[in-house]
């Protein structure tokens, strides 16, 4: 019972890809219809039969009907109700006119029914399935291997189910460690990219820094320049002025 619904998308969706080989084309493609027939309530439905396709959730139109999928489960079946009516049907009209899904599902059902032993006749489908299952049935040795095969069919189910859960552990906790991988490796980025950008602002600092460096040497010698030159004037004017005085001097004798 347990994913009842994904696990017959599942199977419906195997069963609608692997019928195209490769290099097919997708029109290849042909209708695939799932019919699951559960011996438990499991859906929100009053009807014991309910069937599903592609549809617009906005205005109800319907996509394709390329794949579909049907769940019928027994205990909503009213077998003494249903019985009755497909008796009445077969009586008033013909076999044509009988609803076969309802016929198989009764059968399905409970094959000794009396309805059934009363329409058995008239349906060759559901005789034959009949007289396979009396078959089965009176022969021991069949009667086993058909338990054998229905066990093995359970345990087959059983091991597959838990093969599905081991493998979403599995998957779950691979993908949980690439998360985290992931995220470790998003948090060493992180560090060298916010190690790069200090060091560009430190590079930057620095630049900064000579390039002060630089403007102070310049206007240090610039300033030294300006002070020589004031120097070589003032010692010029020295000059001049001693000469004058000794010109000075000399003319007074």
């Amino acid at each position: 019972e347990k994913n009842m619904i994904k696990r017959s998308l599942y199977y419906l969706s195997r069963m609608y890809t692997n019928q195209l080989s490769e290099g097919e084309n997708y029109r290849e493609l042909p209708r695939t219809v799932a019919i699951n027939i559960l011996r438990f309530n499991y859906l929100k439905e009053k009807n014991f039969h309910n069937a599903y396709r592609f549809k617009n959730i906005k205005n109800d139109n319907e996509l394709t009907d390329i794949m579909e999928i049907h769940f019928i489960e027994l205990p909503k079946f009213n077998e003494n109700k249903e019985g009755k009516e497909l008796v009445k049907s077969l009586k008033e009209y013909d076999k044509n006119n009988i609803d076969m899904l309802k016929a198989w599902t009764l059968f399905l059902k409970k094959p000794t029914n009396e309805y059934i032993l009363e329409i058995e006749d008239n349906i060759n489908e559901l005789k034959e399935a009949k007289k396979e299952l009396t078959i089965i049935s009176a022969d021991e040795k069949n009667r086993e291997l058909y338990e054998m095969r229905r066990a093995s069919l359970h345990d087959r189910v059983s091991a597959l189910e838990s093969a599905e859960e081991f493998g979403y552990k599995k998957a779950q906790e691979k993908y949980q460690k690439e998360i985290l991988k992931e995220q470790k490796e998003k948090e060493r980025a992180l560090k060298r990219e916010k190690k790069a950008q200090k060091e560009k602002e430190k590079a930057q600092r620095e630049k900064e820094k000579a390039q002060k460096e630089r403007k102070k040497l310049k206007k240090r010698k610039k300033r030294l320049k300006e002070r020589k030159k004031r120097l070589k004037e003032r010692k010029k004017r020295l000059k001049e002025r001693k000469r004058r005085q000794k010109e000075e001097l000399l003319a007074l004798f």
